[in-house]
């Protein structure tokens, strides 16, 4: 630009001083024209000089511009070297310390410091890296009292659901004599048991943090049990109708997410249950003069507490899981007595439950489960005392083994409210034929 201008402003300036000395005549030789030709010389060198100072001053200006520009260019250059050179572990040290703008390791390393530094454009704009994704926990539809799904800090959800168990059991007895092998002479009784529950649950869950939630259930329960005993021989039956309703068993539980499911490990859960005997048991319901309760209860009867652990692990595209955990069941003194039998104490047999399958994700809405779940119950063990003659023994019932096959499915409406659909098959004798579950989970907001 400077050499430019000066092309072009001192030849007309020669030129100009040459027309001056061409025009002016030979003959003024007076000391006036001598003069006023010394003036118009004097202008010309003072208009030249400031020429120059003022393209002394633009080529100034233009080398300061041009050292600027190559000082941006090449920090810019330096910052993507130091990035690029560094390892994974520095380089989100890194970009915690340009996105959150405090101090860091990051700062012992001279490296990713002057790249922070350097982290500002010419422009006067800043490279903010971008967040980091939260540590997401996968979502297991099928477990909702075992840690499948935890609420997060100071959400509160609200979750309604319906239960449907269905169990029918068949018993033939023979009072007669056998002949040969198939020919039956005497009496032949069939007995057939059906047995229905129906249970709505209202549960409160709250994200004490991130990795503890706390809640509790309220459940209200209605049963009905059909006893029909047919005599083949007269072909006639008898039908005995049981019900009962109230409100069930209330029981609280707490999950805690024990690690973060990193470097190749499972999410662990670890669960704590307790379950009270608010409701009527067996043996608090009323009985009539032949010791037959009249009304069917709505609870257990019997306190307990369970302890499991949860493991989840993502296979994309799908989910695995698996629980293991240990029921208590905590012995009580009944003290009742019915006819000639005196009930003491009674020991409900504790249990050990295991289930484990895998959750499919269709789509960011839908998804679905298949597994498998087991409970081996021990025996229950029962005092009782002979009124008549003052003896006492000990009975015990036998082990069972409750086996059922889960299907599930699960579909999100919206950020705040969802819907669960659960299956149970019986696979064993003593499992119920059918469970049937609905779910709706809603959140209801944060408190904190």
């Amino acid at each position: 630009m400077c050499h430019s201008v000066r092309r072009r402003i001192l030849p007309s300036l020669l030129l100009a001083g040459s027309v001056l000395l061409v025009a002016y005549p030979a003959h003024a030789k007076t000391s006036d024209d001598v003069i006023a030709l010394q003036k118009t010389l004097a202008k010309q060198e003072a208009l030249i000089k400031s020429q120059q100072q003022v393209l002394q001053e633009q080529t100034k200006k233009l080398e300061e511009l041009t050292r600027k520009v190559d000082t941006g260019i090449q920090a810019q250059a330096d910052q993507q070297t130091a990035l690029l050179s560094l390892p994974k572990s520095t380089d989100e040290e890194l970009k915690n310390a340009v996105g959150a703008g405090t101090p860091s390791k990051a700062e012992k390393n001279p490296a990713v410091k002057k790249a922070a530094e350097t982290t500002a454009t010419p422009a006067g704009t800043s490279i903010t890296a971008p967040p980091k994704e939260e540590e997401k926990r996968p979502e297991v539809a099928v477990l909702p009292d075992v840690g499948g799904v935890l609420t997060p800090k100071g959400v509160l959800m609200y979750e309604n659901s319906l239960e449907y168990v269905n169990t029918t059991s068949n018993l033939f007895t023979f009072n007669g004599v056998q002949v040969a092998e198939v020919v039956f002479i005497g009496v032949t009784n069939a007995t057939t048991a059906k047995r229905q529950i129906a249970q709505d649950s209202n549960r409160l869950r709250l994200g004490l943090t991130d990795r503890w939630e706390a809640d509790v259930r309220v459940p209200y329960v209605y049963r009905n049990d059909t006893t029909s005993e047919t005599n083949t021989t007269t072909n006639t039956t008898d039908r005995t109708t049981l019900e009962g309703n109230g409100l069930g068993d209330i029981d609280g539980g707490m999950s805690y997410q024990l690690n973060n499911g990193k470097e190749g490990w499972p999410f662990l859960v670890a669960n704590m249950r307790y379950k009270t005997n608010n409701a009527d048991g067996p043996f608090d319901v009323p009985y009539d003069a032949e010791s037959v309760a009249t009304r069917l209860p709505t609870g257990t009867g019997f306190h307990s507490v369970e302890g499991s652990l949860t493991a989840i692990k993502v296979s994309d595209p799908a989910v695995l899981f698996a629980n293991m955990g240990y029921v208590s069941n905590l012995s009580r003194d009944i003290d009742k007595t019915f006819g000639d039998t005196h009930v003491m104490e009674v020991d409900p047999g504790d249990a050990i439950n295991i289930s484990g399958g895998m959750g499919f994700s269709i789509n960011p809405e839908t998804s679905f489960t298949l597994g498998y779940k087991h409970s081996y119950v021990f025996e229950t063990t029962q005092t009782n005392e002979r009124v008549s003659t003052g003896v006492i023994t000990d009975t015990e019932s036998d082990t069972a083994s409750v086996g059922a096959l889960l299907v599930g499915a699960s579909y999100r409406f919206n950020p705040i409210t969802s819907l669960n659909f659960n299956v149970e098959v019986g696979a064993t004798r003593e499992a119920p034929d059918v469970r049937v579950g609905l779910r709706v989970p809603v959140r209801l907001g944060s408190l904190f």
